[in-house]
């Protein structure tokens, strides 16, 4: 299945792709991104892949396909 196998790279891709997704979204509400500092960033990408990473792992735990 697509996304199952251990060294599959597609959930890593589609979790980046999330991150980069963030920014546009943050500025169309009205958030000045421009004024992040490095902790702010990382705190953007922690929080994009603790939300991923337990959604994964719901998905291949219960065996969803697509």
């Amino acid at each position: 299945y697509l996304g199952t196998a251990a060294t599959d790279r597609l959930g890593l891709g589609i979790m980046g792709a999330f991150v980069f997704a963030q920014y546009p979204v943050l500025q169309v509400l009205g958030i000045d991104i421009e004024d992040f500092s490095t902790k702010d960033h990382l705190y953007v990408l922690f929080m994009t892949f603790s939300l991923w990473f337990v959604t994964w792992t719901i998905l291949l735990t219960n065996g969803v396909t697509f």
